[in-house]
């Protein structure tokens, strides 16, 4: 359930900070000058907008890597295992290998064999 929180967080964190990082102005233009013509950067005065664009970044960023090491920790550690359907699967544990039992041995009475007869076989007569 936890794992599954953080998952949705870190792709929300994952979206604003593109958002954030596309508003920002740069040196060969921005995206906020394509709806405008610069009218962007007014937003919060002249300098205000990107100071604090850049403490966004930095934060989001932060956020971002906080999240990478805690969801590498939560999928490392495998408390119990799940198919895909999402229902539970119990691992039976396998008994360490000890003697087998001894089977006692089976005693076969020998069956009689129908004995030969010396007598030669018949051939068929032809006439």
């Amino acid at each position: 359930m936890l794992f599954n929180v953080l998952l949705i967080l870190h792709i929300i964190v994952c979206l604003a900070l593109v958002a954030i990082i596309l508003a920002q102005s740069g040196k060969a233009g921005n995206i906020s000058s394509m709806f405008g013509g610069g009218g962007g950067e007014s937003f919060l005065g002249a300098t205000g907008a990107s100071k604090l664009l850049a403490k966004i970044t930095t934060g989001l960023a932060i956020t971002f890597m906080v999240l990478c090491f805690t969801l590498a920790i939560f999928s490392s550690k495998q408390y119990m295992k799940s198919d895909v359907s999402g229902t539970k699967v119990v691992e039976k544990e396998i008994p360490a290998p000890g003697p087998t039992p001894v089977q006692p041995e089976e005693t076969t009475t020998p069956v009689p064999t129908p004995e030969k007869k010396d007598k030669p076989a018949e051939t068929p007569k032809t006439e």
